[in-house]
């Protein structure tokens, strides 16, 4: 039998069975790393041990690679669908160009699911493959994830970079050794980084390596902390002496022009502008509307230009 119910307390299950593998809650759509761990289980006939809503089932490696791959299917089809009714009520008004590549794509293609649809982007440039999926979160009132963010970033980095004048940086926070900084140079004039503040509320930093002026901004106004500067400039920095230069509190931190956040999950968006606008004076960091936000960095992700 592929599953069946587990009828004894999830606690005395782990200590019952200790060899079952305890893959999860099913309160949310597994990823594809999910998939990926469960592929990974040893034999096909380990237990492995999963919550379904309220209700705990023991099942075996097939049944949950099975269940996993149907259930991220379904996920997607739901996102496609609410993508394509965006790209028709939103987008299509606003960038027709990019409203029918993607219109066309979800009508004509197959294998969206896995396979990568830009050809305008290299595909060593980024360090993932933009797919479909890449989209769902700039769409409709979504708050942008840190996938999302690092995506953007990666595309601020290959057209305006200029060969390591600007820097775009995410995930400076990791001390576990696994994020190498980017290097500092001679050339490098500026280094602009989006720091996660609290309770999923993205703000961004600006460091001026030529007059060391920091800038900051954040579209609800909480002001970004001084230790997200410190550990920033600690990341980049190796030299203590050179990283004293920096300290906030000795020096002043002025605003990084942003719009002022009117919905609740925007701040992604606002926090990108911010920074595009700081390098691209073409920008209207405080006019655009969320939506015209989203479609802009749509486009971006569709490589039609800045």
């Amino acid at each position: 039998m592929l599953g069946q119910k587990d009828e004894t307390s999830r606690s005395d299950r782990i200590i019952e069975k200790d060899d079952s593998h305890v893959f999860g809650s099913w309160d949310e759509i597994p990823s594809q790393g999910a998939i990926e761990s469960a592929r990974a289980i040893e034999g096909l006939d380990r237990e492995s041990y999963v919550r379904f809503g309220n209700e705990d089932w023991v099942i075996n490696k097939l049944a949950l690679v099975v269940l996993c791959e149907v259930a991220q299917t379904r996920n997607f089809a739901e996102s496609l669908m609410e993508l394509k009714v965006w790209l028709e009520t939103a987008v299509l008004a606003r960038n027709g160009e990019v409203a029918m590549q993607l219109l066309n794509l979800i009508e004509k293609e197959g294998d969206l699911i896995h396979r990568p649809f830009i050809s305008c982007v290299e595909p060593g440039d980024m360090e993932e493959p933009i797919k479909i999926s890449s989209l769902f979160h700039f769409c409709g009132d979504h708050w942008l994830n840190n996938s999302d963010i690092e995506r953007v970033l990666q595309l601020f980095g290959l057209w305006y970079g200029q060969n390591g004048r600007y820097l775009f940086v995410w995930h400076f926070t990791d001390r576990n050794g696994r994020e190498t900084p980017p290097k500092i140079t001679k050339k490098t004039e500026k280094v602009f980084a989006i720091v996660n503040m609290k309770r999923m509320y993205w703000g961004c930093i600006e460091l001026d390596f030529k007059t060391h002026r920091i800038r900051t901004a954040d579209s609800l106004d909480w002001k970004v902390e001084p230790k997200a500067i410190l550990d920033l400039i600690e990341w980049l920095i190796e030299a203590k002496a050179e990283c004293n230069k920096w300290i906030p509190g000795r020096k002043s931190v002025n605003p990084l022009p942003i719009q002022n956040q009117q919905d609740s999950n925007s701040c992604g968006l606002f926090a990108l502008s911010a920074i595009e606008g700081a390098v691209n004076k073409y920008v209207d960091v405080l006019k655009a509307e969320p939506i015209d936000l989203r479609v802009r960095f749509l486009a971006h992700l569709c490589s039609y230009g800045k």
